[in-house]
This record gives structure tokens, C-alpha cells and sequence, in this order.
């Protein structure tokens, strides 16, 4: 994999080389670098990135949205419920319960190691008034419907820490009272 990416890096330098504009003002602008220390995307403790985010919430268009809940646990781990839907025609919608951690700065979520059935990694990538969640391209197996994805930014729509939610069967489960492991044993019990 690495070494694709090295040859299309090298591929396109040498493309960017051999191509020059007719003047400098024809240059298109380099966009801003993004590093794990630009305060947008720099990781807060899970106390500080607790509430509820979302995109398409107001969906009058009937286009792709999605919501995450985040309920702090500890000043580095937090519990979320992830839900997104791909929007007209299909509908196709995906929904996971989880549980992120900090790593070098970053909040990740890793459903294979909390014991779940999938193979998904999710970023969160906390800013001001935002989320970005990005999918590790080496664990895209999130159980979600036919294409659709985490990824995307994410909206604060409120700043109150979230204290339940619908289990989707009218049932209201308290983050409070909630682990991985009671999560997915209250899913397997519902869904036989």
C-alpha cells in the first residue's frame, strides 16, 4: 500500500515539475496545512467534547445526515452513539454504540478490540463547535447499509451533555448505566 501511494506522490511531483502556468498568477493557492497541532482539529479532553453533533438535521432536502452523541466517562475516554443515513432514494442508514479513546491526540474508536462484530476504526477529531470523523481505510467494516459512511463533519447542535437515547425499539437506554459489553448484550437480546 505504502509503497502505491510513493509512486503516485512521485508521479505527480514529476507532473507539478514539468507543467509551469504562463504566469505566476495562474498558480492555484496551496490550501493550509492541517497537523495534529492546529487548534481546529486538536484533541480536548472528553469532558471538554461532550454533547451532541450532527449534519442534515434539518433535512428539508431529504440528502445524507447523520448524529453522533458523546457521553465523557473519563478526562481521555468517552461513549458514543453514532447514527447516519445516506439520504433519497434508498434510505440506507447505519447505526454504532462505542466507546472512543485518546491516542497521540486523537479520539478512536476501534469496534473489533471492544469486542464487537465488525471491523471499524473511526477518527474523531474534535474542533471548535465540531467533529470530524474520518474511517481508518484499513477497517472500513462498520455494519452500516450499502454506501453508507461515517465520514464527514459534524456540527455541535447542543452542548448538554446527552444522558439516553432510544435503543430504536421505544426503549430508553441511560449512558449512565452502560458499558461495551452491557450495550452489545442488550443488542443481542433484542435483535433475536
Amino acid at each position: 500500500m505504502r509503497s502505491k501511494y510513493g509512486f503516485f506522490s512521485i508521479c505527480l511531483l514529476l507532473a507539478a515539475c514539468n507543467s509551469s502556468p504562463k504566469d505566476a498568477s495562474q498558480a492555484a493557492p496551496a490550501p493550509p496545512a492541517i497537523t495534529s497541532s492546529t487548534p481546529s482539529v486538536r484533541a480536548k479532553t472528553a469532558s471538554i467534547v461532550g454533547g451532541t453533533y450532527g449534519y442534515g438535521t434539518d433535512n428539508k432536502d431529504e440528502s445524507a445526515m447523520g448524529e453522533v452523541l458523546i457521553y465523557p466517562t473519563t478526562e481521555k475516554t468517552a461513549l458514543f452513539l453514532l447514527n447516519v443515513n445516506r439520504g433519497a432514494p434508498s434510505y440506507n442508514s447505519g447505526e454504532i454504540f462505542g466507546q472512543i479513546v485518546e491516542k497521540n491526540g486523537v479520539f478512536v474508536s476501534d469496534t473489533k478490540a471492544d469486542g464487537g462484530e465488525f471491523d471499524c476504526v473511526l477518527r474523531f477529531e474534535f474542533g471548535k463547535e465540531q467533529l470530524k470523523i474520518s474511517t481508518d481505510e484499513a477497517h472500513t467494516d462498520c455494519g452500516f447499509g450499502n454506501a453508507v459512511v461515517a465520514d464527514g463533519l459534524y456540527k455541535l447542535t447542543d452542548k448538554n451533555i446527552p444522558t439516553q437515547f432510544n435503543d430504536g425499539s421505544g426503549k430508553m437506554l441511560y449512558f449512565k448505566d452502560l458499558t461495551i459489553e452491557k450495550y452489545n448484550k442488550h443488542y443481542q437480546l433484542n435483535t433475536q
